[in-house]
Formats: structure tokens, C-alpha cells, sequence
């Protein structure tokens, strides 16, 4: 029997992967300024100012990757969640990371 491994069709343009740009919410005490704010909407309110500053077209990016540092129930997939929340283009992949 002939295993076939798969590979990646080529497609137009040069489809390596970019890192544009990255920011993060400011840094203040617990339940101070934001304590009224939950993890989506700091989350989108960041990836809105990243992508106002870089001048990005929505239909261009691919992919959203948020970290956080205690993840919520509520919203459990923020890199997603905030892609939605902005009505960006539904094809944006999200993810989210935590330590």
C-alpha cells in the first residue's frame, strides 16, 4: 500500500504568513479603570485601534490571535468573539491563547 502525504496546494500570490503589528490593553490595577469591562470588549477595542493605525483592510487579514491572561467563561474564544463583535469579514479566523 502507497501512503500519499498531503501537501498544500500553491495558490496565487505568495501566501506567507505576515505579522503586522501588535498591541495590547493598557496596564492598570485590578478593578480599576476597566473593572466595569469585560475581556471582549477590551479585546476589540484593541484589534479596532490595530487595525485603524496599520491602515488594514478587513478582507485582507486572515487570522486574529488574542492572548489573555485569565480566560472567561463568557467568552472563551475572545480572538473570534471580537472578530464578530466588529462585524468584520465572518472568513477571519480567531483564537485565543492563555498562561
Amino acid at each position: 500500500m502507497k501512503i500519499t502525504k498531503y501537501r498544500s496546494k500553491p495558490q496565487k500570490g505568495n501566501k506567507r504568513p505576515v505579522y503586522i503589528d501588535g498591541a495590547r490593553s493598557a496596564f492598570v490595577k485590578s478593578f480599576g479603570v476597566f473593572g466595569e469591562s469585560d475581556v471582549l470588549e477590551l479585546y476589540s477595542r484593541v484589534m479596532d485601534g490595530l487595525l485603524r493605525k496599520n491602515q488594514l483592510d478587513p478582507h485582507e487579514v486572515d487570522d486574529s490571535i488574542a492572548g489573555v491572561v485569565v480566560p472567561q467563561s463568557k467568552n472563551t474564544n475572545v480572538g473570534r468573539d471580537a472578530v464578530l463583535n466588529l462585524g468584520l469579514p465572518r472568513h477571519i479566523h480567531g483564537q485565543t491563547l492563555n498562561r
